[in-house]
């Protein structure tokens, strides 16, 4: 390693909730003779530089950040990566480096959370597991960091307090919904375990939006400071993360608002439609899929341009009619082949099913992809009578400013 100094820098950690600085992550880093200042990040990940020295330097930097840990907030924590590869040379050791010099320096575990480092970490998870459960009964907490799908076994494993996403996720998610359905998932994933998620790099305001919009309770980035010799004030970015968080929840309001008109509307609209019509039964009892159809023939032209797709089912999940599915031209055109299907797999089916019988009416699902068209779609499920429900599946309407149409008629 060239001259110069290594220190520690320290880039906060933001809480969502209150916008204040929840913690920093000690980032390494090298003064140069003539006052310049560059990241030691190459230089820990060169693995053809001598491992022990890199340890080395990596502890140094750690004790000089422990060494100032008085100066934060007392709820404030230090992130300290550590490498899976590294804690492993001690699996076999009483004690760890880290917890020594905690206790040396008189310095609570509670004032730290262990970043795990994401490497090609070739060793036994469970016994991984067993080390990580030794800073956490010193009072640490865990974090993943760079966290992806190549890594959700490590979640599981595991347990961290905290997972990362890694930073170029966090850069796909403005840039399509695809992505951000992904990120979300990993979200959804993690909570489920309990798990707390940081989302790193985020650079624009955009991309805060859609880390928040992602279930972000921790960020962090150049979007508010890159790291620093000193620590900040810990409400210095207060105003930007509640501005973000208004702009996010106006939006959100808008949208279920929305979703919630499409809900009404088509509940008062199948109403009239359907007052007047009558529902023949089979001599089993089960509904005749061909007046099921005409039916459905009967209310199409009442139905607005949003819709795409409409077909009935019966409370086991058997469709008893045929698709009727919009082309091209706005005409509704008939798919017979759909007859006898069942749907009942679907994980919405029963949740929903149950909710039409108890509020008996109509209810709209949350948005998802669908599987043959591909578009974002809001369906419709609404009672007929005697075990038959609808089903209309919606085109999910861009309306970010909560004005205009929903149903897309002009």
């Amino acid at each position: 390693m060239g001259p110069g100094e290594v220190l520690p820098y320290f880039q906060p950690v933001l809480s969502v909730a209150d916008g204040s600085v929840y913690g920093y992550e000690v980032l390494g880093r090298r003064r140069l003779p003539d006052g310049t200042i560059e990241s030691l990040g190459p230089f820990f990940h060169d693995e053809k530089s001598d491992l022990l020295e890199r340890i080395e330097v990596s502890r140094h930097i750690r004790k000089q950040a422990f060494s100032v840990v008085d100066s934060l907030s007392a709820h404030q924590r230090l992130f300290v990566n550590i490498k899976p590869s590294w804690m492993w040379k001690f699996r076999e050791h009483q004690s760890l480096p880290t917890l020594d010099m905690l206790e040396e320096m008189g310095v609570s575990g509670n004032r730290v959370v262990i970043e795990i480092t994401e490497d090609e970490f070739q060793g036994n998870l469970n016994d991984l597991s067993d080390m990580v459960a030794r800073y956490r009964a010193a009072g640490c907490r865990i974090a993943v960091d760079d966290f992806n799908f190549n890594f959700m076994d490590r979640l599981i494993h595991l347990q961290p307090d905290i997972a990362k996403v890694d930073m170029a996720l966090v850069k796909l998610i403005a840039r399509s919904s695809e992505y951000r359905s992904l990120i979300e998932y990993i979200a959804s994933f993690a909570r489920d375990f309990g798990i707390s998620v940081l989302f790193e790099g985020v650079e624009t305001r955009r991309e805060l939006e859609s880390a928040v919009e992602s279930g972000a309770e921790f960020v962090q980035g150049y979007y508010f400071a890159a790291a620093n010799e000193h620590f900040l004030d810990a409400m210095q970015f207060q105003g930007q993360v509640r501005d973000v968080l208004q702009s996010v929840v106006h939006k959100n309001w808008n949208r279920n608002r929305n979703v919630m008109t499409i809900e009404s509307v088509m509940n008062r609209l199948l109403s009239e439609l359907l007052a007047s019509m009558k529902l023949r039964m089979n001599g089993n009892g089960s509904p005749d899929p061909e007046k099921v159809d005409e039916i459905l023939r009967g209310v199409l032209s009442g139905l607005p341009p949003k819709c795409y797709r409409i077909y009935a089912c019966d409370e086991k999940g058997d469709q008893l009619s045929s698709n009727f599915e919009r082309d091209a031209s706005g005409d509704f055109q008939l798919r017979a082949e759909f007859r006898h299907m069942n749907w009942s797999w679907r994980p919405y089916f029963l949740h929903n099913l149950v909710r039409m019988k108890q509020y008996g009416r109509g209810i709209i699902s949350s948005p998802y992809r669908d599987t043959e068209t591909k578009r974002e779609t809001l369906t419709f499920s609404c009672p007929v009578k005697d075990g038959v429900f609808l089903f209309l599946d919606f085109e999910l309407p861009d309306i970010p400013d909560g004005s205009g149409d929903v149903m897309g008629r002009s």
